[in-house]
């Protein structure tokens, strides 16, 4: 029941009988209410709307942009519709809350103006609205959103605020900016990128569906989705970030998978700077890492002791490192391999860019090279360092360590070998810790010029390896009943070696 009601015409079933006979009845009427409160005054001051009557759950409210005016929301209020112009702004106090139903007709809010939800306060929005371009919409309390929010203009949540939307949030033209400090949870389908929007994640932008979501784009394609946060994937289903929108990822940034699948087919800048890029993935998830980036500083995957899956493709060209050296380093259980016990697996890659490591001195990491497309190392200024466990495991042309002139492999840790092919002749490999042939039955080809120290093992366990250039060998050389070595260069054993 509304709370204003007029008696304005007859009704069939009569409430009221004046003296002539005549039957009236009370009905609900949606009114349009006008501000005319001045440059500032509460919404709740039934003395401040031109009807004389605080606007309800029915009605439509207009505050014009000209004369300015700031109104401050000092009770729980309900409004169908809100009308804010340019210029003028609406504070929505603690501990109050503000109801936008959509009225009868579930018709469309805009926000010229500010819309301000203050900390302690609440926005609930039951209806589609719109922040037109120059206008904004800023939650330092809580909202909720149940049907579609377009964005033309700034969408903020502050540090103190947290936002639920439960439908489509799209965002459109130049002016369309959303800025996450708090708290925003998307359980709606799908975000829409027109234009050249900017999605600035500071705090958690948290993804909750049990069903896919996509980040959706329209032309003009230049996007950019940048974070010093967190971003989350929760629930059973999948989310996709296509190619057309940079993903850029600062330092102390984090990816948190905690459940389904997370794809990443974008291209961006992921800076680890001082500090780390952390991917989290926990049992069960996945997440392909494909586009083109430019990687710089430390990036590490955790998991705990039965990690999710992370398969990298596409290009990864790292930079020139500032404070913390280039390293991939993601979280391994042990070093067998069985995919349940580490996170990481590059199918068909090309790395170019600076010299980088696999593994870090505090995490010792596990990559796998696999897939039938061959991992590749470009840059004749590369130097790849494995601190942890690297595995080469794809097919004939799989896990080949294709490099130019000049790439380097310095290997402190460990190397598991069961691609058919292991490097070129174009590289230099330098073991200082351990290399294992596991390709039972089979033939691996070791194509770069092979240097070894005292401390290092070579361990042929079943295979037969076929060195094809310049081979030192200072350290231990151990052949199982399984395995053969062939010599086809010129080369150098300690004596004692083998």
């Amino acid at each position: 029941m509304s709370a204003h009601q007029n008696d304005l015409q007859a009704g069939p079933q009569p409430l009221l009988q004046g003296e002539s006979g005549a039957a009236y009845s009370f009905l609900d009427v949606a009114l349009t209410h006008n501000w005319i409160g001045g440059a500032t005054g509460n919404w709740e001051v039934a003395t401040n709307w031109d009807t004389g009557l605080v606007p309800d759950g029915d009605d439509t409210a207009i505050i014009p942009g000209v004369p300015a005016a700031s109104v401050t929301v000092g009770a729980d209020a309900d409004v169908g519709v809100l009308v804010l112009g340019a210029g003028s702004d609406v504070d929505v106090a603690s501990p109050n809350t503000l109801t936008i139903t959509g009225g009868a007709s579930n018709t469309a809010s805009t926000v010229s103006g500010t819309l301000d939800v203050l900390d302690g306060a609440d926005l609930t929005v039951q209806a589609p609205i719109d922040v037109i371009s120059g206008g904004t919409l800023r939650v330092r309390g809580t909202a909720g959103f149940q049907d579609q929010v377009d964005i033309l203009g700034q969408f903020s949540v502050t540090a103190t605020g947290a936002v639920d939307v439960s439908d489509d949030l799209r965002m459109f033209g130049p002016d369309g900016d959303l800025i996450v400090t708090g708290q925003l949870v998307m359980a709606g389908p799908e975000l829409f990128l027109q234009g050249q929007n900017t999605v600035t994640i500071d705090g958690t932008w948290r993804w909750s569906s049990a069903t896919n979501q996509d980040v959706l784009l329209a032309s003009p394609f230049s996007s950019v989705i940048s974070a010093t946060g967190t971003i989350e994937k929760a629930g059973a289903g999948t989310l996709n970030i296509p190619f057309g929108v940079d993903l850029d990822l600062d330092p102390g940034s984090v990816i948190d998978i905690q459940g389904g699948a997370f794809n990443v087919f974008t291209d961006g800048i992921w800076d680890g700077g001082a500090s780390q890029i952390t991917i989290q993935a926990a049992t069960g998830t996945t997440m392909t890492w494909g586009g083109s980036q430019t990687l710089t500083g430390s990036i590490q995957g955790t998991g705990g002791t039965a990690p999710g899956r992370v398969t990298m493709s596409g290009t990864k060209t790292w930079g020139t490192p500032s404070s913390v050296a280039n390293s991939l380093a993601f979280a391994k259980a042990s070093a067998s391999l069985d995919p349940a016990n580490y996170m990481l697996d590059a199918e068909g890659v090309t790395f170019a860019g600076e010299s980088f490591g696999i593994g870090a001195d505090a995490v010792p990491g596990f990559l796998e090279i696999s897939g039938a497309s061959a991992t590749q190392f470009n840059v004749p200024v590369t130097t790849i360092t494995t601190q942890g466990t690297l595995a080469t495991t794809g097919g004939a042309a799989g896990g080949a360590f294709n490099g130019s002139i000049g790439t380097a492999m310095i290997n402190l840790g460990t190397v598991i070998a069961q691609a058919q092919v292991f490097g070129n002749g174009n590289q230099t490999f330098t073991n200082q810790g351990t290399v294992q042939f596991e390709n039972a039955g089979g033939f691996i080809s070791v194509n770069p010029t092979w240097v070894s120290s005292a401390s290092s093992v070579l361990d042929v366990n079943a295979a037969l390896v076929d060195m094809q250039a310049g081979h030192t060998e200072l350290g231990l050389v151990q052949v199982s009943p399984a395995g053969r070595i062939a010599l086809s260069n010129a080369n150098t054993f300690a004596a004692g070696s083998v």
